[in-house]
């Protein structure tokens, strides 16, 4: 803080004195914000970071977000949010202060569902598959059984089944997804099908029941 200093001389029989005042200017307080990481999985965790440099060099913190409903008055606190957050702070010296905000995005787990059980004719031909995810980076096909796909790695596909699949009665078809970055665990959704002796020949595609 600025100072006032003051010389006392003495000879042991005569004294005099003088004053020197130093002057000290405090420098602009700066402010960087950041979080680690800012991309996350829904359900981890990223540290938020404000790092305040000049004024006083005694700083208090508030922390709030949009969407609102976050409160912090932590210099670095952990948040876990739901949604992609955008986290803004305030820091004041006691006569300055200075706001900034960091992003966190948040990456959702992937749903899929590979359509509803259904029932089939033993000699059916093919089978129209129309399955549907979100929020997914890959999709691919799967069988119990020993039929074949048009495509595995696109949501609708036709499967053609094998005999052997008929003359079993019943075949599984999967549908898995893999999430986006940073999220790591698949899901998967299974369409159980069912043959059954018919008589005529029936539609190609189509399910007895219509469905």
């Amino acid at each position: 803080v600025t100072t006032i200093y003051t010389d006392l001389v003495s000879d042991g029989a005569l004294s005099n004195s003088d004053t020197a005042i130093v002057h000290v200017i405090q420098q602009p307080m700066t402010l960087t914000v950041s979080a680690n990481p800012s991309l996350i999985c829904v359900g981890g965790t990223s540290s938020l970071n404000a790092v305040a440099t000049g004024g006083s060099l005694t700083y208090t913190y508030t922390w709030s977000s949009n969407p609102a409903g976050y409160y912090s008055t932590l210099q670095n606190p952990i948040v876990q949010p739901l949604v992609t957050t955008r986290y803004i702070v305030n820091v004041n010296d006691g006569t300055q202060s200075k706001t900034d905000s960091t992003l966190v995005t948040v990456t959702q787990t992937p749903t899929v569902f590979a359509g509803n059980d259904s029932t089939y004719c033993n000699n059916v031909a093919s089978i129209t598959l129309s399955g549907n995810a979100t929020n997914y980076s890959t999709v691919a096909w799967s069988t119990s059984g020993s039929g074949t796909f048009s495509s595995t790695n696109t949501l609708n596909t036709i499967y053609y089944p094998s005999s052997t699949d008929e003359s079993t009665g019943h075949v599984n078809l999967t549908l898995t997804a893999w999430p986006m970055t940073p999220c790591v665990n698949s899901v998967s959704s299974t369409k159980h099908i069912i043959f059954v002796l018919c008589e005529g020949i029936p539609e190609s595609g189509s399910d007895i029941f219509g469905f």
